[in-house]
């Protein structure tokens, strides 16, 4: 069949418009394409800045939380160590203390120690010197002054030559006798008991207790 020029012109140009037409399209597509390959990089891209800007906040909160944990520890081992310095220091005190106190007490227990020396040491001289000085005729050497009477180491024939006080009860022979049958057994503990005198303003002497012993 055969065409004219006309005929095989338009259909020239028919064909090159549907070839333009699909380039069109086809261009069209693609960019579709392209825009939507690059909205989901721009989407994948963001939502791994937000991973990453979570993983670096978590990461910045763990540090400061170790930040603060150490402080904290250095804070406690801080009052702890005040603490010990502290009761150390108090203990040192406490010791001074005792060893002021401690030497105080010795020096006062020195001292008192010392003065009662010394006060004993006076009264024995002055008990000494009165034992050698004061020696009565009858009842001989005196061993000790009380406020209220004299002691004296006299010996059994001169109490036996003193008077008995008058107002004491009556001599009786059988009880001197019963006695002294009785101390026969035990000669080895000495006379039981002292023998009481009464010395008149004048010097008499008289036997007030224990003329039966």
């Amino acid at each position: 069949k055969s065409h004219s020029i006309a005929e095989a012109i338009v259909s020239s140009d028919a064909r090159d418009a549907a070839v333009q037409q699909s380039s069109r399209n086809n261009a069209e597509k693609q960019k579709q394409i392209e825009k939507e390959i690059e909205e989901r990089a721009l989407k994948t891209a963001q939502e791994r800045m937000e991973l990453e800007l979570l993983a670096m906040k978590e990461q910045l909160k763990r540090k400061e939380e170790e930040r603060i944990r150490l402080e904290e520890e250095q804070l406690k081992k801080r009052e702890v160590e005040r603490q010990r310095e502290e009761a150390f220091s108090k203990w040192q005190e406490n010791v001074a203390k005792e060893q002021q106190q401690q030497q105080e007490q010795k020096t006062a227990n020195d001292a008192q120690m010392t003065e009662q020396e010394q006060s004993n040491s006076a009264v024995k001289d002055s008990d000494n010197t009165d034992l050698q000085q004061d020696h009565h005729p009858i009842l001989g050497p005196k061993i000790a002054h009380l406020p209220y009477k004299r002691v004296h180491l006299t010996s059994a024939s001169k109490l036996a030559s003193l008077p008995v006080y008058e107002k004491q009860r009556a001599y009786r022979h059988d009880r001197a006798k019963e006695m002294a049958k009785d101390k026969k057994k035990t000669l080895w503990m000495g006379i039981p008991g002292v023998i009481s005198l009464m010395e008149e303003e004048c010097g008499r002497l008289s036997i007030l207790d224990g003329q039966h012993r």
